[in-house]
């Protein structure tokens, strides 16, 4: 749970565009508003299930890609040192 107002100081962007990507994400159903019962004129930004699940598949599929780059930069460091010693040799 977020307040509005901290998700724009964390984020340093301007509240209105904060509001309208919040507008988004809610209409996707990532997350959820609600007014602070201490302070009316507040929001509180929930990340719904459905929002968590989205960041874990997102998170997932940005370690496949970091394993799958890492192996790519293997074979060639492979490569090139297979190239440099038949150079050498």
């Amino acid at each position: 749970m977020f307040l509005k107002k901290d998700i724009v100081e964390i984020m340093d962007e301007d509240k209105n565009i904060i509001s309208q990507v919040i507008r988004r994400l809610e209409l996707k159903k990532f997350v959820r508003r609600k007014t602070d019962k201490n302070d009316t004129r507040s929001k509180l930004v929930f990340l719904t299930e459905l929002g968590d699940n989205k960041i874990q598949m997102t998170n997932n599929l940005m370690d496949l890609k970091d394993r799958v780059y890492l192996e790519v930069k293997l074979r060639d460091i492979d490569s090139f040192m297979d190239n440099l010693k038949l150079f050498i040799s």
